[in-house]
């Protein structure tokens, strides 16, 4: 895709673009395609290192300019009042690369004294710098092994059935 470094810094009242410019910013920044899965399933985890919350999807990029906006939104529940749950995103599994900060992730959960299913949103603009598939993984941790994370928890979390979680990918021509 074209990127516009043909622009002019700034315009000015009535000035006109070439047919070069118009065809350059008529392929920028667009979204080029669109990857969503969603699931149901309720997962569940009391490791201290990073699992799948089962939120997973691949995109494969037109060009290696590209950018992918990756959007996720899951219902969490922590089973410990006291303790936390961290939420982050990979690119690839959760064994690749962490785009969050390290054991912090992008999001944690924490009990205080009310249970409650806390709904989690991430957005996020990666540059994988590919054409070949990429994947994008959801992962969860927990702070302490007496502690239980849930994803997609539902109604009568930690029992009971899952709420959707989702996760999209855009790519975003440069």
């Amino acid at each position: 895709m074209a990127t516009p470094t043909t622009l002019p810094a700034t315009f000015v009242a009535g000035a006109v673009l070439t047919a070069a410019q118009q065809n350059a910013l008529r392929g920028a920044f667009r979204v080029l395609q669109v990857v969503s899965f969603s699931t149901t399933t309720q997962t569940s985890s009391n490791s201290t290192t990073f699992v799948t919350t089962g939120l997973t999807a691949s995109i494969t990029p037109s060009s290696s300019t590209s950018k992918v906006l990756v959007i996720v939104n899951a219902n969490t529940f922590n089973s410990t009042i006291g303790y936390l749950g961290t939420f982050t995103l990979f690119r690839g599994t959760v064994a690749g690369t962490n785009l969050g900060n390290g054991n912090e992730g992008f999001q944690a959960t924490y009990v205080s004294g009310v249970y409650s299913i806390l709904p989690n949103g991430l957005s996020y603009l990666d540059s994988p710098a590919t054409t070949s598939a990429t994947s994008y993984t959801f992962g969860m941790r927990s702070n302490n092994a007496a502690n239980t994370v849930y994803c997609q928890a539902g109604t009568g979390a930690p029992s009971g059935t899952g709420s959707t979680g989702t996760i999209t990918l855009m790519e975003i021509s440069a």
